[in-house]
């Protein structure tokens, strides 16, 4: 629910991105706010924000070629961690105290490259890269709001945005039904 305080400083950003709308955070946030509550990856993002002039059938290759997940190790080196993990673990059983280093270290790493389950992690370099310019880009906007005087835009941005690699405008928020209701 919107009262009227958000109404003017939603009135009030939207006047603030028109003046910067040449600045890449005010296009992704711009983006965002089309699509209130809808999630979009930053692939999504992407092409929202910048004008392409190629056909969608292009862009849908160009993206699953650009964003393939690389995973961070393989079958063969977790298996080599765990055995190794096991024969240290024995020998800290029989008393060798020297092992515990070793131990947190590959456990550590274990954790590093495997999900919850098991699996082994994946990495996209690609959509990191995207995200880290867009959430750049949205942080340099609001800190714009902020030397020109307008903290609580800026807080109404803070609050209202949902960054990583989906980012989404929500409408309302906590705050705004605390303060409603």
């Amino acid at each position: 629910m919107y009262n009227i305080e958000n109404q003017a400083l939603h009135t009030q950003l939207l006047q603030f991105l028109s003046e910067n709308r040449q600045r890449t955070g005010a296009k992704v946030l711009t983006a965002l706010l089309a699509n209130p509550g809808r999630s979009l990856t930053v692939i999504d993002i992407a092409f929202r924000i910048f004008k392409y002039d190629r056909s969608p059938w292009e862009l849908e290759a160009i993206a699953k070629n650009a964003f393939h997940a690389i995973p961070f190790s393989d079958k063969y080196a977790q298996g080599q961690y765990i055995e190794r993990l096991k024969l240290l673990r024995a020998r800290k059983k029989a008393g060798d105290d020297r092992v515990d280093w070793e131990i947190s270290c590959l456990a550590r790493e274990l954790r590093r490259i495997t999900t919850p389950t098991g699996a082994i992690k994946n990495e996209y370099p690609e959509m990191s890269k995207a995200y880290h310019c867009f959430k750049t880009a949205l942080n340099r906007l609001i800190a714009r709001a902020d030397r020109q005087g307008q903290p609580d835009l800026a807080d109404y941005i803070r609050d209202h945005l949902k960054t990583g690699i989906w980012c989404c405008w929500h409408k309302d928020n906590k705050r705004d039904d605390q303060t409603t209701s």
